[in-house]
């Protein structure tokens, strides 16, 4: 298994931790997020390979990068994800 952890959306601090299989998606991650935090709708999440960085691309999501946001099919082994990193959204 893979654990992941995820920020707040709302300070930036550390909210819970997920448990993945390698085998499983995106997508299953999202249903974790949405059901560790009432109010977020699956459909409305987006993941990211990683967090942009005021270095790389300023401020805000303005400049991201579209081939960094993960499609929901796409399988957890399949991502750059360690055990114990961060699941960008």
């Amino acid at each position: 298994p893979i654990v992941l952890y995820a920020l707040s959306p709302i300070d930036d601090s550390k909210f819970c931790e997920i448990c993945l299989k390698p085998s499983q998606t995106v997508k299953h991650s999202k249903h974790w997020l949405a059901l560790r935090m009432p109010g977020l709708k699956v459909e409305n999440i987006i993941v990211a390979k990683e967090k942009p960085s005021e270095k790389t691309h300023g401020q805000g999501l303005r400049n991201f990068p579209a081939n960094w946001i993960l499609e929901d099919e796409v399988r957890i082994r399949d991502t750059e994800f360690k055990d114990g990193g961060e699941l960008v959204f």
